[in-house]
């Protein structure tokens, strides 16, 4: 056990902070020496008896006590029947203890009785506890299931999908408890007139469905899609309006300009943007207006959005790999469909 300097509080070995005030706990530290006690012997092993200490002698001069007469030796009682041992009372069961929680910082499980994370010595409060696992529902009463896609390609663990709706995230399921881009509740499907429905319960990171390869897919400004390694928004330029004096603010020449593309690099984080031009916009490795040459899961020309009649199109070119746009709210499900939620591909059977 290490000893907190600040609080005293006496933590695992293994923790880094402590568990009662989150300070560094010091490396140097060494557990206190354990103290034994002697063992109790095995039952049938004799153990030898201390000899008493020899009483005193008697005073010089004392007059020796008399020795008693000689009484007659009565008869020997019969032993008592050994009485029969009582049966112990069973011992009450004791109370089930509450889960663990998992720290929102790193992941990491946490006693209940732990005010910080033992890992990264992240404070725990009320709302770090996670919800409590959704019951998974008898395998006779599902009709469908979500499957989890090994990056192989082979079949990972599975969830059943029933007549009720079915949430799905890291708190509710086991399985997706290490992925820490899903929200406790990410998602959730049920059934609507005999189709799979998926729903986007609030979630941070949101979830993308796969387009089908060479069929173009209608999007608006604002709408999201990831390919290969990136994650890419679809955005409007905003029309140039003069101020209040009529002056118009100097900028580069939009010429036949129709959209941009931002490079989304976290919350509210913009890297790259590239301007939408001319009748389309290619995406690739190699080949294309917009390049990404150092990303692997990105094929030689793998995308394209098109300006077509005042609206925007984009299109999968056969790629390798996918792309993958945002749902809005929910959407109908077809069977086999794959989706892309957190680090993960799923599939929908039913």
């Amino acid at each position: 056990m290490i000893k907190c300097q600040n609080c005293g509080t006496e933590n695992k070995d293994q923790w880094k902070f402590c568990l009662g005030c989150g300070s560094e706990l010091p490396r140097e530290a060494v557990a206190a020496a354990k103290r034994f006690t002697t063992p109790t012997p095995p039952a049938g092993v004799r153990v030898p008896a201390v000899e008493a200490a020899p009483a005193p002698a008697p005073a010089p001069g004392a007059a020796p006590a008399a020795a008693p007469a000689p009484a007659r030796a009565a008869a020997p009682a019969p032993a008592p029947a050994p009485a029969r041992a009582a049966a112990p009372a069973p011992a009450a069961a004791p109370a089930a203890p509450a889960g663990p929680r998992m720290c929102p910082s790193c992941g990491n499980s946490v006693p209940p009785d732990n005010m910080f994370c033992g890992r990264c010595g992240h404070r725990m409060g009320a709302e770090a506890a996670p919800a409590a696992p959704a019951p998974t529902p008898a395998a006779p009463m599902a009709r469908g299931r979500l499957v989890l896609l090994q990056p192989d390609g082979s079949e990972g663990a599975s969830i059943p999908l029933g007549d009720t709706p079915t949430p799905v995230g890291r708190a509710t399921h086991e399985v997706l408890a290490a992925d820490l881009f899903l929200s406790p509740q990410h998602m959730s499907f049920f059934f609507r007139d005999g189709q799979l429905v998926v729903r986007d319960d609030n979630s941070v990171n949101g979830l993308f469905f796969r387009l089908a390869p060479n069929v173009p897919v209608e999007i608006e400004p604002g709408d999201a899609f990831r390919f290969g390694q990136e994650y890419l928004q679809f955005n409007a330029l905003a029309p140039i309006v003069p101020d209040a004096s009529g002056t118009i603010v100097a900028g580069s020449e939009r010429g036949d300009a129709w959209g941009r593309l931002d490079q989304v690099l976290g919350p509210g984080i913009i890297g790259n943007s590239y301007t939408c031009r001319g009748e389309r916009v290619v995406c690739g490795r190699e080949r294309g207006h917009v390049l990404y040459p150092f990303d692997g899961y990105v094929s030689g020309a793998h995308l394209e959005l098109r300006r077509q009649d005042g609206r925007t199109y984009i299109t999968d070119l056969q790629s390798s790999n996918g792309t993958y746009l945002r749902i809005r709210g929910e959407k109908t499900l077809v069977p086999n469909e794959i989706l892309l939620v957190g680090q993960y591909l799923y599939r929908v059977d039913y």
